[in-house]
């Protein structure tokens, strides 16, 4: 979502219980377009699922994730010097959602969660100077997976 291309690889261990991998990149500007920023990144979901009513892997689930990323964020407005953002983050969220299994295996999974995230923010300033930002915040997730499931 949000100019995030996803896709995901999950696997059952059992018949409540699955893993899954979900590599994203951000080829273009998403949202960001509109406030005139080139946002590009690439980041991996790890995580495990719990199906409660349902046999892993399709179905309700309520899962933990962990997600690493990079991003270069660049403003547009050259009517002042643009700045350059590089970050890396590394997320922990708890999340439910629901994945839709189909018989050939592709899946659509989209969930929601809440958690916390530490990030290193290099941002350029106007006057050529890089400040650095390091630390904690809270993260709201959203996912929208298309893959593979087994």
């Amino acid at each position: 979502m949000f100019g995030w291309l996803p896709f995901e690889y999950e696997r059952a261990s059992g018949e409540r219980w699955s893993w899954y991998v979900g590599p994203q990149i951000r080829p273009w500007a998403g949202v960001g377009a509109l406030t005139g920023t080139v946002a590009r990144g690439v980041r991996v979901s790890f995580g495990v699922r719990f199906f409660p009513m349902d046999r892993a892997p399709g179905g309700f689930w309520i899962a933990g994730e962990l997600v690493p990323e990079i991003n270069y964020v660049q403003d547009l407005d050259f009517d002042r010097i643009p700045f350059v953002e590089n970050e890396w983050a590394l997320s922990s969220l708890g999340m439910i959602g629901y994945t839709f299994l189909f018989d050939s295996g592709f899946s659509i999974s989209a969930g929601a969660g809440l958690g916390m995230g530490y990030f290193d923010d290099r941002r350029l300033r106007d006057d050529g100077v890089f400040d650095r930002f390091v630390g904690l915040r809270p993260e709201f997730g959203v996912h929208a997976n298309l893959g593979w499931a087994f």
